[in-house]
């Protein structure tokens, strides 16, 4: 990565955590039942290691759900993204609302540096990465404590390293892309599909 790459990298992620993380605990106004489920989840395990139900490190996270009859499960990366954060934070709306900011960041950066690696420009990537910064619908869910963009920044890593293999073939970028998709699985129920799908593709 170039230096004025780097410059450019930091400005954007920083500009983007400002605007996203300005007066989180009090926008939205208050936290939904979902929002309290999870943070109450990557409460105890941050502080236990077991989730609610006692289980060690779980892979998924099962929930009683209150509006529907029967379980639910939860994917793992929002629990264990929010018990990194309960490390060094105390438990409060902002800090379980933080780790969808930092998952948005991360897509404003990854979104950057896709645009610059496919038309080779910095215009062309500072376009790309400011449309996706003022998206309503995203900036609205990277203030919320839940799941929905979690899967983008591994979509968009997959499509940098597979963009990447295809203009210089190496393995390496290739095999970082398709570790995007394995471990983007976990992020998200519908990744569920998604992510064999652009295996597939």
């Amino acid at each position: 990565m170039s230096r004025s790459t780097l410059i450019a990298v930091m400005v954007l992620a920083a500009v983007t955590a400002l605007v996203y993380g300005y007066r989180l605990s009090d926008s939205p106004i208050y936290l939904t039942p979902d929002e309290i489920v999870i943070g109450l989840d990557a409460h105890t395990l941050a502080t236990t290691g077991h989730d609610l139900r006692g289980r060690l490190l779980p892979v998924y996270f099962q929930i009683e759900e209150f509006r529907v009859a029967g379980k639910i499960w939860y994917q793992p990366a929002i629990m264990y993204l929010t018990a990194a954060v309960l490390q060094v934070a105390p438990l409060s709306a902002a800090a379980i609302r933080t780790p969808a900011v930092i998952i948005g960041v991360l897509d404003v950066v990854l979104m950057f540096l896709l645009a610059q690696r496919l038309f080779g420009r910095s215009t062309s990537a500072w376009v790309a990465a400011g449309l996706l910064m003022v998206s309503p619908a995203h900036f609205m869910h990277s203030r919320f404590a839940m799941d929905y963009v979690y899967p983008l920044p591994f979509i968009l890593g997959w499509m940098y390293g597979l963009a990447t293999y295809l203009e210089d073939r190496r393995p390496r970028a290739l095999a970082g892309a398709t570790l995007c998709l394995g471990v983007g699985f976990y992020s998200y129920i519908t990744a569920v599909f998604l992510m064999p799908a652009f295996l597939v593709l």
